[in-house]
């Protein structure tokens, strides 16, 4: 990422808020980029990017093209496996 990347600095600045949340549950351990699964919470379809012992951080695009990390409850979280989920990356 470059200081002119607007898109890479908006998609930082969202995981940096999410990390800066970590649930209290154990340390945080991340996916590489290239092993991070496709999964579902919900509605929500995207990649699980890190885990601690009871939550996941989602990665997902939603309808206005905008990305968003959050952290989920590991009982909502299911793997999906497919590579055409609507809004994964």
């Amino acid at each position: 990422m470059n200081k002119f990347d607007a898109e890479g600095f908006e998609r930082m600045m969202a995981r940096m808020k999410a990390e800066s949340e970590v649930p209290g549950d154990g340390p945080m351990t991340e996916f590489a980029p290239a092993e991070a699964p496709l999964v579902r919470a919900g509605d929500i379809h995207g990649r699980a990017v890190a885990y601690t012992w009871h939550h996941g951080m989602i990665e997902w695009t939603d309808s206005r093209n905008k990305v968003h990390f959050d952290w989920f409850p590991a009982e909502l979280i299911k793997r999906t496996g497919k590579n055409d989920d609507k809004g994964a990356l």
